[in-house]
């Protein structure tokens, strides 16, 4: 497969790093291909221009105190206790932990309704006696009546 343009290699090309058998290919092709000469050109200018900037002396412990201070504020960080601990084991631990949490404080019904009921038109039903015993309320006036019944009976 013929490469028809030579766009991520131009910049290796003028740092003189290509390959031999490489360079010659390129050489071949910016001489026939105007659109990769301009490009070529481009990153001349700008390579000329970044010559012509000024350089300035920095202190030679300058990295080090960057590190430095970068080090200590990243050790200052709560989150950073936890840089240990693989990514997914701790998203794990935090999707068991709201789980646990979950089931704690979802409340409990109060009854269970009968498997051997059949379905009701209304979800009324009554606990008889102290054993927790379930019968259900077969209409909304039954449901009405246990309700405003003060011996708390069921109605028959």
């Amino acid at each position: 497969m013929k490469k028809e343009h030579f766009d991520d290699s131009l910049s290796v090309y003028l740092d003189g790093e290509l390959e031999p058998q490489e360079n010659k290919v390129t050489d071949q092709h910016l001489r026939a291909c105007p659109q990769c000469q301009k490009r070529l050109a481009g990153l001349k200018s700008v390579r000329s221009a970044c010559a012509k900037l000024a350089t300035y002396k920095t202190n030679p412990f300058f990295a080090h105190r960057v590190i430095a201070e970068y080090k200590s504020r990243r050790q200052e960080s709560f989150w950073n206790s936890f840089a240990s601990i693989p990514r997914a084991l701790a998203q794990g631990a935090i999707v068991m932990a709201l789980a646990i949490l979950f089931l704690l404080l979802w409340p409990e019904p109060t009854h269970k309704p009968s498997e051997s009921s059949t379905p009701l038109t209304s979800e009324y039903r009554i606990i008889l006696d102290e054993e927790w015993t379930v019968q259900p309320l077969e209409t909304n006036d039954q449901a009405l009546t246990f309700a405003l019944n003060q011996n708390g009976e069921a109605p028959r």
